[in-house]
């Protein structure tokens, strides 16, 4: 065998690794064909005598000392032999023992060859020493040595606490007894191979060995859910952690087929860590269930199982998730706002809860916007930003009380002077039932408010078109009128104006604020409102739209929100009755931090609310801007409040000294210098005119006729009463649509005499929308002409030229001075 020198003896060899000794064993490293042997003892501190021998030619020596190439040494520790051998020049060798290592190197760089090299232990024994292990006190620090015929556990029972330290090789005098010998201090189920013990005590005791008794101990049964508790977990479990056995081959099981019963039904069980579980099935809301265990199911077979358990477990009367409460009846979510911002309020929009109950069947409602803050009880009054007040939801017809879990108290609600609020009562009578929705049946009612608001318009105007339909059926038959100016500062610009500011118990300092573009609601909560007198807005649809948006909280806590689908802004415009949620600062494109980059989402158009009311003409409107909840950080600006009137627009035009026709679906008052007339029969070919005083009716046909020497050109808007495209009165017809007729008369202006002129079959004549014509028949009246007395003649048909004819129609020979005449068709006055 070759080896190669590894640095200084302290180091491990390269190809024989040091090694702990033992005894007997020999190590083997094989290089070649060459083999090198090594049978080691453990060393001791103990002088002993070493013996060491090589095959071959070369010389052994210790420091220059040799006999036949075997060499005795007393080792001491520690104690370094140098051998020396012979292959052409001479090599150190070292071998060094060291934490009952032996390592082996040489001193120099060279190569050497060796074989056979043996290291022999010629010490005491302890089987000269030993004795048989007493069956009284064995004397402290004696060998003593107990034999087993048949390798297993077995019990070591010792009287008193002390190490015991044992070894099975009698030729091995222990040097350090505590850190190499395994101890024996009282221990059951060791296990013990075929052979012959030694053992010794540092103390003097008695050491019983005897083949092993084992113990099976399965403890008590902890359940999942305790006798009566409240469970929302479809799987029950049972487990022993306690269970243990000295038997080292044994452990708890589960007997196959093993069943159980829940409610009567069998189940199966399952075998878990430490234990089992059944399926209680598909769980159902406020039920019982009855679970029957039987004993000797689970454990250790023939020696330690369970007994039988049966209980009853419950589930809540609604199972922890997210909901939102609902009063159907007023159509209201409970949510947060009013007082200080945090009492609980009824409200429009709401706040989704994490609905969580206890094993006791309580449970704790905390908010999604705002983590850890839940719905409590102070004296009668409830909020929604503080500690958990235990709940419970009571079952009743159509939906659940809420109630306090102590049952004094049902929720019920309540209106001051911010709107409606939750509080508590103990009277039943009064108490809100609540429905549960999910945040997607929240939000889907919450979306459709836009179609309730103008179904609500459509029913109040009377007008005929549908939700889907309402926005074109306005474009088509209504003008937009921009009411603006009604609305004071409608447009902020540094100043409040018309608006009147109403803080909430919940105030910022510096806030509210506003400049030019924005008025703002940092933290605080309240409501800017203003009133605009019915004298000023005539009956009508009209559409109020304001840009606004409301961040809930931080960005951070806003964009989380947001990024969660959820959409909780409260802030919102109502006039009157209607009303308009603001939209999420997490739904603008820009998201802006600050007043100017408000500002600018308001020029983008990003933050547009607009919703429908309709007025009667003597109701005032009430527009409100509101900022009703409180979370720190909630931000809520607004701008731009604008007032459109959708009405319809009828144009009345009158040439200079003229007539004119008109009609319009609502009450037009009569303009000044112009006088109405109803055309109402006709008698002997004059038509009958009655004048109307101050205002022409809605709907109705009428002559109009302008006194001064200026056209008239005057657009009247009113909220249309029309169900009809035409009306008729009288003897006139008006139309609200360009209209052609073939007979009748129209008023027309030929060769500049102004008549109602008789239609021709053949050539058809459309009537103007807002115009009215004659429904007189068609005969030999050619046409009726306006005089001075208020009433129309006739053109006898066929007159020849300078024929002449009085105001009645008939033919006179000649005319007298202070007459009105009509020659060749034209209205003359003889003076």
């Amino acid at each position: 065998m070759r080896c190669k020198t590894i640095g200084p003896t302290t180091q491990k060899l390269k190809y024989l690794r040091t090694q702990q000794l033992t005894h007997p064993q020999s190590y083997q490293l094989l290089n070649s064909s060459t083999r090198f042997n090594l049978r080691t003892q453990k060393l001791t501190s103990q002088p002993v005598n070493c013996f060491f021998s090589t095959n071959g030619q070369n010389t052994i020596t210790d420091r220059g000392e040799c006999i036949n190439k075997t060499c005795f040494h007393k080792l001491t520790q520690p104690y370094i032999i140098q051998l020396l051998a012979k292959i052409n020049h001479f090599f150190s060798f070292f071998v060094q023992k060291y934490s009952n290592y032996l390592a082996v190197s040489t001193s120099s760089s060279n190569w050497c060859v060796w074989d056979n090299f043996e290291l022999y232990y010629y010490g005491p024994t302890i089987g000269g020493e030993a004795e048989a292990l007493p069956t009284e006190t064995m004397t402290a620090d004696t060998w003593y040595y107990f034999d087993i015929a048949v390798a297993g556990n077995y019990n070591l029972t010792t009287t008193t606490i002390g190490d015991i330290v044992y070894t099975t090789d009698e030729t091995i005098l222990i040097e350090n007894e505590s850190s190499v010998t395994d101890n024996f201090s009282g221990t059951e189920n060791v296990a013990l191979t075929a052979g012959r013990y030694y053992v010794k005590s540092a103390s003097a005791q008695t050491l019983a060995v005897a083949a092993a008794s084992y113990s099976y101990v399965l403890g008590d049964a902890t359940l999942s859910v305790a006798d009566g508790s409240y469970t929302q977990n479809q799987t029950f479990t049972v487990t022993f952690a306690s269970a243990a056995t000295s038997d080292p081959d044994a452990s708890p099981a589960l007997v196959d087929n093993s069943t159980a019963t829940v409610n009567g039904t069998s189940v199966s069980l399952t075998a878990v860590t430490n234990g089992f579980s059944l399926d209680l099935g598909t769980l159902a809301a406020n039920t019982a269930y009855v679970i029957s265990i039987p004993a000797s199911v689970y454990g250790y077979a023939d020696q330690s199982m369970n007994e039988a358990i049966s209980l009853t477990v419950n589930t809540p009367t609604v199972f922890d998730g997210e909901y939102v409460l609902y009063d159907a009846t007023n159509k209201l979510f409970l949510g947060r706002g009013n007082s200080w911002g945090t009492e609980a309020s009824a409200d429009k929009y709401g706040i989704p809860f994490n609905l969580a109950t206890d094993a006791t069947g309580v449970s704790s409602i905390e908010f999604v916007d705002w983590t850890g803050v839940y719905l409590f009880l102070t004296g009668t009054s409830i909020f929604t930003d503080g500690s958990s007040t235990g709940w419970t939801l009571e079952p009743t017809t159509d939906g659940y009380y809420l109630k306090t879990s102590d049952g004094a108290y049902y929720t019920a609600h309540a209106s001051g002077g911010y709107g409606e609020y939750v509080y508590a009562t103990d009277a039943e009578s009064s108490a809100t039932v609540w429905t549960l929705k999910t945040t997607a049946e929240r939000d889907a009612i919450i979306d459709a408010y836009p179609t309730d608001n103008i179904t609500n318009v459509i029913s109040a105007s009377g007008i005929s078109t549908t939700a889907a339909n309402f926005e074109t059926y306005l474009s088509e038959n209504y003008t937009a009128v921009d009411y603006t100016s009604a609305v004071g500062t409608a447009t902020f610009a540094g100043e409040v104006g018309d608006w009147t500011w109403n803080a909430t118990n919940r105030t910022q300092d510096n806030q509210p604020a506003y400049g030019t573009g924005y008025a703002e609601v940092w933290c605080a909560t309240g409501y800017y409102s203003q009133t605009i007198a019915a004298s000023s807005l005539p009956a009508g649809i009209y559409k109020v739209t304001v840009d606004g948006f409301e961040r809930r909280a931080t960005t951070a806590t806003s964009t989380s929100l947001g990024a969660a689908g959820y959409n909780v802004v409260s802030s919102f415009l109502s006039a009157n009755d209607e009303q308009v949620r603001f939209t999420d600062w997490y739904d603008t494109t820009t998201r802006p931090g600050n007043v100017t980059g408000a500002v600018t989402t308001f020029t983008n158009g990003e933050a547009t609310n607009e919703l429908y009311i309709y007025l009667d003409g003597e109701t005032d409107l009430t527009l409100t801007v509101k900022k009703p909840n409180y979370i720190h950080d909630c931000w809520m600006i607004f701008n731009n409040v604008t007032l459109t009137r959708y009405c319809t627009a009828a144009t009345m035009s009158i040439s200079a000294s003229s007539y004119g026709t008109f009609i319009a679906p609502f009450d037009v008052t009569i303009p000044d210098d112009v006088t109405a007339y109803t055309v109402s029969a006709v008698s002997d070919n004059v038509l009958t005119m009655a004048e109307v005083e101050t205002t022409i009716p809605a709907n109705t046909p009428v002559v109009v006729e302008n006194t001064t020497e200026a056209a008239i050109a005057e657009t009247f808007y009113g909220q249309s009463t029309a169900s009809k495209t035409s009306y008729t009165s009288g003897l006139l017809t008006g139309v609200y649509a360009a209209t052609e007729i073939t007979s009748g008369y129209v008023l027309q202006t030929i060769d500049d005499a102004q008549a109602f002129y008789a239609v021709d079959a053949n050539d058809a004549i459309t009537v103007p929308a807002n115009k009215c014509y004659l429904t007189v028949s068609s005969g030999a009246t050619k046409a009726f002409y306006f005089d001075t007395a208020t009433a129309i003649k006739n053109v006898i048909e066929g007159a020849q030229k300078g024929e002449i004819f009085d105001v009645t129609g008939r033919k006179v020979s000649r005319m007298q001075k202070g007459g009105v005449y009509v020659v060749n068709g034209q209205k003359v006055i003889v003076k």
